[in-house]
């Protein structure tokens, strides 16, 4: 079997990791780099040993496969060339900043026959795949994905950064169509909203609540699932998944605990974890995510089949993301129809003031 030769695109935080886990795998090279900032380009090649270029128009036809990492904005036309050009990609989420550029990617995949995989790395996370395998007919959900300010990913905002994550695999769960989106957020340093809060309603009646935020003082990434089979609580940092299965009795409601006479409930009571609402905890195996998406989306491009995280998943998941998005922006913090609206609740000042202007209006009242 000959070696895939592997391009990665864009050498900054997670294209060096991409880099370093390409020459990790026994039948893969890394080939290429291709990064359009001189110095990061150059810090990469003397790093990893490989070649560099400015441009993906100057990679090497040889190139087998490549994994796009540069920012979100440019997604859409890396991505398009590479496919136009036969190249099977893997596409750091997310797979665009806009629904219709999702598919215009899924586009050129189509029509190129060239494998398309998109790096929804949780989706490879053990915690979620245990709770995939055990878990049926979710009702209620609630996700958590929190971090301190990084300055990375700042192009966008904190929905389409560390939310999408949680709508990726909500959808991955939930087999229905979402039919009310509810939300709001605030934007602390830029543009952009950096802390969010979502509920989806899905016409089968599951109920979901997510937040996110790159402003807190610890990290976290939990999910609660609450399902007709029992309760699952995974933690994507430790990928620890705790499961909670009533036993048969207790689902059915055919065993009243409180009829029970007082030594059967105290019983109930000494052992309800291990005999009635019978708790596992299932500890990772050693494995690495990343690298793992890695392997799946390589497989793909050898083979043919499909990727575990398609363009048309990511597509989906984009597109609750623009009604997240709409949802925030369309938010009155005042209730009123020229109040104030949208993740900047308050008006926008200059860090450096200028020159005092008396009576001068409001930005979010020109813009309301």
């Amino acid at each position: 079997m000959s070696s895939q030769r592997i391009a990665v695109i864009g050498a900054g935080h997670l294209g060096s990791i991409h880099a370093k886990l390409a020459q990790q795998h026994p039948q893969a090279t890394l080939a290429a780099i291709v990064e359009p900032n001189e110095s990061a380009r150059n810090a990469a090649g003397q790093q990893l040993g490989a070649p560099v270029f400015a441009t993906v128009a100057e990679l090497p036809k040889d190139i087998s496969a490549a994994i796009i990492a540069t920012n979100t904005p440019s997604h859409r036309e890396v991505a398009v060339e590479l496919l136009s050009r036969g190249v099977p990609c893997l596409v750091e989420k997310p797979l665009a900043l806009t629904a219709t550029d999702a598919w215009r990617i899924i586009d050129a995949s189509r029509a190129a026959d060239a494998t398309l995989a998109v790096g929804h790395t949780e989706r490879f996370n053990p915690a979620f795949l245990e709770a995939q395998r055990r878990v049926y007919q979710p009702k209620y959900i609630t996700a958590t994905r929190a971090c301190p300010y990084l300055f990375r990913s700042v192009d966008v905002g904190v929905v389409h950064d560390l939310m999408i994550h949680d709508l990726d695999m909500l959808l991955a769960l939930v087999d229905d169509d979402p039919v009310d989106v509810s939300a709001l957020g605030v934007a602390v340093f830029g543009p952009y909203e950096d802390m969010a809060t979502a509920r989806i309603t899905f016409a089968g009646g599951c109920v979901a609540d997510l937040t996110a935020s790159r402003t807190s003082p610890a990290p976290q990434r939990t999910m609660n699932i609450f399902a007709e089979s029992g309760f699952a609580a995974l933690d994507f940092q430790t990928r620890v998944a705790t499961f909670v299965d009533p036993i048969e009795a207790i689902r059915t409601r055919t065993l009243d605990v409180h009829a029970l006479p007082a030594e059967r409930q105290a019983q109930v009571k000494e052992r309800l974890f291990e005999d009635y609402l019978q708790t596992s905890v299932v500890e990772p195996p050693e494995t690495n995510p990343l690298l793992n998406e890695q392997a799946d989306f390589l497989q793909a491009a050898r083979t043919g089949a499909a990727p575990r995280v398609t363009g048309e998943a990511a597509a989906a998941a984009i597109a609750l993301a623009e009604r997240v998005l709409a949802a925030i922006a369309a938010h009155r913090w005042d209730g009123a129809e020229t109040g104030r609206r949208g993740p900047h609740f308050l008006p926008t000042r200059a860090i450096v003031p200028g020159p005092r202007v008396i009576d001068a209006e409001p930005e979010f009242r020109k813009a309301g």
